[in-house]
């Protein structure tokens, strides 16, 4: 009878056993398939920032998406345009933003792109995505998923690795960003400061007419007949002078169209030289007041066209900037009229 009692309990115990582990397996794929999103620590080790520097290095385009539009940039040499939607020159300052952006996304975990991981991060109706083109035309697409608050942190899907990385929330996500943040309207494109000599001639320079000038000599700027100028009259007209912008950038083209701008080029109301302190020398010329402009439609009799040498389009602005060009020289001399010998 005895026998009997321990024999049942050995396999009241067995059953037991063998519950339990069936239990802690079952409970383990459930937990597996409704599991929170799991880390790939030995892809993670192999990073520590999703874009490498010699990557943007061999960068030659960048497509960003956002709920506002395409917008590609491209490199040319050391230069880059905007190609989509618009062919016109690119805007440095965001250029360098996006750059700075792209080159500081540090990972801090690696998950897989299974559905679940998708749909919890909100990659599968990302909030922007872009890609990265090489020189060799390899492509790499980046999708941006949701900004976690609590741990500003975010999530970027790479399709073509099948791989999402949590990273920290971007400081600037482009999500705003639209055609004008990309496009560079300004008609100088050097700082005020990288200036050492500026003329402005009446009509072309063959001319010889000078209307102003100002070169920096031993410190000191100085103007017509050697006279030194203010140097806090010269940096205020600088500023003023290097940050204008266009109204309009032309970027059509036709035959029509060319010949209507030369023809207004050709005797330029004026014409400026600046020379860099590098040595380059840039030449800008500036119409008269155009009536009309085939293919344009503009206010009769209000803008002028500029051309700048080192610049592919042409710019229009609006006659109320001419009497930037228009200075006299005595408004910027000094008090004591002080001559620079040398």
């Amino acid at each position: 009878m005895l026998t009997k009692v321990q024999t049942s309990r050995g396999k009241a115990s067995g059953w037991l056993l063998l519950l339990f582990i069936f239990l802690v397996f079952f409970s383990a794929a459930i937990t597996e398939f409704f599991q929170a999103p799991t880390e790939k620590s030995h892809v993670l080790n192999q990073y520590r920032t999703l874009i490498e520097d010699k990557k943007l290095a061999s960068t030659s385009k960048i497509i960003l998406k956002n709920s506002l539009g395409s917008f590609t940039l491209s490199r040319n040499g050391d230069s880059w345009r905007l190609t989509s939607p618009r062919n016109l020159p690119a805007n440095n300052k965001t250029l360098d933003l996006i750059l700075s952006t792209l080159s500081n996304i540090n990972i801090r975990k690696v998950y897989p792109s299974d559905p679940i991981n998708m749909s919890n991060f909100s990659l599968d109706a990302p909030v922007m995505n872009f890609s990265l083109i090489d020189v060799k035309g390899n492509k790499v697409d980046y999708l941006l998923g949701l900004v976690n608050p609590i741990d500003n942190t975010t999530y970027i899907q790479i399709p073509q690795k099948d791989i999402i990385y949590q990273v920290d929330a971007l400081k600037n996500t482009f999500e705003s960003f639209d055609l004008s943040d990309f496009i560079d309207s300004k008609i100088f494109t050097l700082d005020s400061t990288e200036a050492k000599k500026l003329a402005i001639y009446r009509g072309s320079k063959a001319s010889k007419n000078v209307q102003i000038s100002f070169d920096l000599i031993k410190g000191n700027w100085v103007g017509k007949s050697n006279r030194v100028l203010r140097e806090d009259k010269v940096n205020e007209y600088f500023g003023k002078l290097f940050s204008l912008k266009s109204s309009l950038i032309i970027d059509k083209s036709s035959d029509e169209l060319k010949k209507s701008l030369e023809e207004k080029l050709e005797k330029p109301l004026y014409e400026i030289e600046v020379v860099q302190k590098n040595g380059v020398a840039l030449q800008y010329k500036v119409s008269h007041i155009v009536n009309t402009i085939p293919g344009l439609k503009i206010e009769k009799r209000q803008h002028v066209i500029v051309k700048a040498s080192n610049r592919k389009n042409l710019f229009l602005i609006h006659k109320d900037n001419l009497p930037l060009f228009s200075q006299r020289q005595s408004q910027y001399r000094d008090l004591n009229f002080k001559k620079l010998f040398y």
